[in-house]
């Protein structure tokens, strides 16, 4: 579905679950982070914020990229 649709945020949310479910966390938060900031323009906030923890523990610099846009919308 993802080669049919690169830029749809929920399925790329479903392979970081599926990551995630496999013990394969950094994975996760990689493709985490990847749709964090698509998501906020989507105003899906607060599903970021679930998330940004999660992100935060693999690659702390894209969770403060994606704190700073959250604060600012």
């Amino acid at each position: 579905l993802i080669a049919k649709d690169s830029n749809n945020i929920n399925y790329k949310g479903e392979l970081a679950n599926v990551f995630w479910r496999m013990k394969q966390p950094k994975e996760a938060a990689k493709i985490y982070s990847e749709i964090a900031l698509p998501m906020i323009e989507a105003g899906r906030s607060a599903e970021v914020e679930n998330m940004l923890g999660f992100i935060g523990r693999y690659f702390p610099e894209e969770a403060k990229e994606i704190l700073m846009q959250m604060t600012r919308d």
